[in-house]
């Protein structure tokens, strides 16, 4: 799969991290079977909880603020790739009646929270 990956994308620089959702343990496990030492990814488990008692709405606001502040922008080197999944969810994202995310079709946002967590907090803060 690594190999896939640095193929495919071999104009990249090599990736020294792998970033796995914590809640995808069996993930964890398999890249470490191939080889592949992950890192789990920033869902805002440590965070502080905010006002309306969600700790993940401290990524969303993080990514909201990364979005209209221009330091986050989908960049697509070739055409291949494509930002269908992450444009598709955008436009699925939504809130329960009492304002909670609703956690269903989230995989591509989750992935851009992680990553806009970690760099804020590595870069930024």
């Amino acid at each position: 799969f690594k190999e896939w990956c640095y193929k495919e994308w071999s104009w990249l620089p090599k990736h020294s991290k792998f970033f796995v959702d914590p809640a995808c343990k069996s993930l964890s496990e398999e890249l470490r079977v191939l080889g592949i030492v992950t890192t789990k990814a920033d869902n805002n488990s440590k965070d502080k909880v905010t006002s309306n008692g969600t700790k993940i709405e401290v990524g969303i606001e993080r990514t909201q603020s990364a979005f209209s502040k221009g330091r986050f922008f989908l960049y697509d080197h070739d055409g291949k790739y494509g930002h269908y999944h992450f444009i598709k969810e955008l436009g699925m994202y939504v809130r329960n009646d009492s304002g909670y995310p609703v956690d269903k079709n989230n995989h591509a946002l989750d992935e851009c929270r992680y990553a806009i967590n970690y760099f804020t907090k590595r870069y930024v803060l």
